[in-house]
């Protein structure tokens, strides 16, 4: 779940779905993510997040705690 702030200072929560396209070496995965607005401005509306985001820290696919955030550029898409 992610909370959105518009310039507006209104807000949406969207709930993404993960589909991995690839699973690559070290537990690296690129996946496309699309969800659903549930909460707030354009309630109901699909959105997409096109992008490749990877681990900073892929080894930490190998602990109990797996990897916690992930980084890149991406943009949210609105339909």
């Amino acid at each position: 779940m992610e909370r959105v702030t518009w310039n507006t200072g209104e807000h949406s929560k969207v709930l993404y779905r993960r589909h991995n396209l690839v699973q690559r070496a070290a537990g690296e995965t690129v996946s496309l993510v699309d969800g659903t607005v549930v909460e707030g401005k354009f309630k109901g509306g699909p959105v997409g997040s096109p992008g490749v985001q990877v681990s900073l820290t892929p080894l930490s696919c190998l602990t109990g705690r797996g990897v916690e955030v992930i980084d890149g550029p991406t943009t949210l898409v609105f339909l």
